[in-house]
């Protein structure tokens, strides 16, 4: 009788540890999406759009959107999503964030772009104008991004929909 207490209990901790750390993990998942005022850089202005995933701010420093891939000049798909981005983000204030690499190796900022709450980098690829990449050490969005391209190629919106 002793013996069966004791496996219950057993039993019961080592479901309770389980539960412990699915929890965990699901917090820092969720705590990982969200905007760190640390990374945070103060609001910037967008001057000009270069392509659907980079622009150019009012000091002359270039920006590309991290975690997110738009057609090259004479590829399908370039123009619409240059456009877009000139929508979203041309002539306004943004909030840059950044990741973990600070520059690529042509000298542009890598970061997420913000305005308001509305992400950039997300819409971008909900909306079927870029798919997601992921280059290392900069993962901190992966799982979203890849849900995100999920639904975007799941609906036939964008670089997804059958060309005619």
């Amino acid at each position: 009788m002793k013996n069966k207490k004791q496996l219950i209990i057993g039993v019961i901790v080592a479901l309770l540890g389980l539960i412990l750390l699915w929890y965990a993990e699901v917090l820092l998942q969720s705590t990982s999406d969200t905007i760190s005022t640390v990374d945070v850089i103060t609001t910037v202005h967008v001057v000009r759009v270069i392509d659907g995933d980079t622009f150019v701010l009012d000091d002359g420093r270039r920006v590309r959107l991290l975690g997110i891939d738009t057609p090259e000049k004479g590829k399908w798909y370039f123009d619409e999503a240059t456009q877009r981005m000139k929508e979203l983000v041309e002539g306004k204030n943004v909030t840059l964030v950044k990741d973990v690499s600070e520059t690529d190796k042509y000298d542009r900022l890598l970061r997420h772009v913000y305005i308001g709450d509305q992400w950039i980098n997300e819409v971008m690829i909900a909306e079927g104008y870029a798919q997601f990449i992921t280059i290392p050490p900069d993962v901190a969005h992966v799982d979203t991004f890849r849900a995100v391209q999920k639904q975007a190629f799941a609906g036939h919106v964008g670089l997804w929909q059958e060309k005619e």
